[in-house]
């Protein structure tokens, strides 16, 4: 049980790994005390890395994937010719997904290692977290990661609340309402409408000064329907007489 504990802690700082991974875990980590330095434990997790990778069922994958990431983020640079490095942790990750489709813990690993990798498509992935275990909510955590961002590189102050049914509501909580800090909040909304968009997402703005609606996309971009909604609308209402403007724009 100590040497699992040994291969948790080097996970520790990253993210969370399912629990049972942790018994194909075990025989790679010697159990030993707590004396011993960096760079045995990194000896230890390249050794890990590669036994488990060399297997073929989903859970020894998925933990080769999480110790070979975590080695990767422990690094400044990648050394050339690094052992640890032969195998991706994507690509490790990917197979262990295609191995175990409905399970809801490779699927968060999957998305946690995407998010963090630059080159990583991450809309298919969190489609798929989505449809593995819908109501969770880490499905968003790109998306809600990109609001964050949006809104502090505007200089704006923030909140969130997350519902399990996969809603998260954003706050932007500006400190005035003169006409800079109304583009700020326009920019920080578009950067995070954008960003779920790209998860097959969708961002609206239920609540805004009033004055500032016109000057904001409170629904969001169009979606790909829209031109269907354009053509019902224009059967029941072909003057477009009812409340112009109110729902999506041209609507």
């Amino acid at each position: 049980m100590k040497g699992c504990f040994t291969v948790l802690a080097l996970l520790a700082t990253q993210f969370w790994v399912p629990w049972t991974n942790c018994a194909f875990a075990l025989a790679a980590a010697p159990v030993t005390s707590s004396r011993n330095s960096a760079g045995e434990y990194q000896a230890w997790r390249v050794l890990a890395a590669k036994t488990l990778g060399s297997r073929v069922d989903a859970n020894s994958l998925a933990t080769a994937a999480a110790l070979k990431f975590a080695g990767r983020a422990a690094r400044s640079r990648p050394a050339a010719g690094n052992p640890d490095s032969s195998v991706p942790a994507l690509e490790l990750i990917a197979r262990a997904s295609e191995l175990a489709p409905q399970s809801a813990g490779i699927a968060w690993l999957h998305l946690a290692l995407c998010a963090q990798t630059p080159a990583c498509g991450v809309r298919d992935v969190a489609t798929i977290m989505r449809w593995v275990d819908a109501d969770n909510g880490a499905a968003w955590m790109p998306t809600l990661a990109a609001a964050q961002k949006a809104a502090e590189t505007n200089n704006l102050r923030w909140a969130a609340i997350a519902r399990g049914l996969g809603i998260i509501y954003f706050a932007i909580l500006p400190s005035d309402y003169t006409e800079e800090y109304r583009q700020r909040v326009a920019n920080a909304a578009t950067a995070t409408q954008e960003a779920c968009a790209k998860l097959a997402g969708h961002a609206t703005i239920p609540w805004c000064p009033a004055e500032w609606k016109s000057t904001l996309q409170v629904w969001g971009p169009a979606r790909p329907d829209f031109p269907q909604m354009q053509k019902v609308k224009s059967v029941f209402d072909p003057q477009n007489i009812l409340s112009p403007g109110r729902f999506a724009p041209n609507l």
